[in-house]
């Protein structure tokens, strides 16, 4: 009788434990949002307490935080020029490997068509840059535009985009993008992207890469836009007389001097390059950034591997490179 007593005593236990845990099982389903917001505050507050912002603590493993920008970037700190051009050269390589290639990407789909090729690019809007915001100056205000410029900012550092005063949202047939002395100032710089975008996310770092080799190779300290034509010594563009040290005097005595330039097409990195000198070098730019380091010696590849004598370049591919990494990551997902 005892034992039966028992035998009841632990199966009424039983019961009463599966009905409570049934109830709590009940009770955290109804309750779950509750915790959920509870962790999350929790680990804010952990955050908070030891000086990190959200924004901060969404960087991945390999990346640090630049709190001036407010942005996570791919580390990509190097010591001296050897270990630099050998860690943009494997950044380079993981982003073949993970997206493709983005040089030689089939363009845009137009139709050839001179005449509407031919007509002026239409602003639909404009923003002053200030600092890291954009400001609009006319025109109607776009989360669209701020996303453009976004995938400027993201890949080219502020200190090399401090000349950029001005952004252009515009449309056109087949422009993709330009950037323009301003006629106020000439030391500084408008930039402007199609609204349209580019046909995929490689061909829009390629427009940006490919725009700043413009701003990088025809500023203020690359080339004087004050000087008259014919007191210049070196060699004068649209944009000014470069002066004695600039990348487009050293690229123009190495390729474009003394009839040296023909308009046979190996002679260029892309049928766009043959335009002028200022397409060539900016496009030889976009392939010295956005390629592997070439191994031969036809002209195509000197005038990639000309940018590789430069030590301030080959740092600054590298830091591009990261900064692709983090974007292209973040864009595709």
């Amino acid at each position: 009788m005892l034992k039966r007593n028992k035998i009841k005593l632990v199966a009424v236990m039983l019961m009463l434990g599966a009905l409570f845990l049934a109830g709590c099982s009940e009770w955290l389903e109804e309750n779950s949002e509750l915790w959920e917001e509870a962790e999350l505050q929790a680990a804010a507050d952990n955050d908070e307490e030891n000086g990190l912002s959200s924004v901060e603590t969404d960087c991945y493993v390999d990346e640090i935080y630049l709190s001036e920008e407010s942005r996570c970037i791919t580390e990509w700190t190097c010591d001296d020029l050897e270990s630099c051009e050998n860690l943009g050269n494997e950044l380079m390589s993981n982003l073949i490997e993970n997206y493709g290639s983005f040089v030689n990407l089939e363009e845009s789909e137009i139709e050839e068509n001179e005449k509407l090729s031919a007509l002026e690019e239409q602003p639909k809007a404009s923003y002053w840059v200030e600092e890291e915001e954009l400001v609009l100056e006319d025109g109607d205000e776009s989360d669209d535009h701020r996303e453009l410029w976004e995938g400027f900012a993201a890949i080219i550092p502020p200190h090399e985009r401090e000349d950029v005063t001005l952004f252009t949202v515009f449309s056109h047939y087949d422009t993709l993008g330009f950037v323009r002395q301003n006629d106020d100032d000439y030391s500084t710089w408008t930039f402007g992207l199609n609204i349209e975008g580019a046909a995929s996310l490689n061909e829009a770092v390629n427009t940006n890469i490919h725009e700043f080799g413009h701003l990088l190779t025809l500023r203020t300290q690359q080339v004087d836009p004050d000087a008259e034509e014919h007191l210049c010594n070196t060699y004068y563009v649209d944009d000014g007389c470069a002066e004695s040290d600039a990348y487009i005097y050293a690229f123009y005595q190495q390729f474009w001097s003394d009839d040296q330039q023909d308009e046979d097409e190996d002679s260029f990195v892309s049928e766009y390059a043959l335009t002028n000198i200022l397409e060539d070098i900016a496009e030889s730019w976009a392939f010295f950034v956005l390629a592997d380091r070439p191994d031969g010696d036809t002209v195509v590849e000197q005038k990639i591997l000309f940018f590789y004598e430069y030590e301030e370049l080959v740092k600054l591919r590298t830091e591009l490179l990261a900064r692709i990494t983090s974007w292209r990551e973040r864009a595709a997902s």
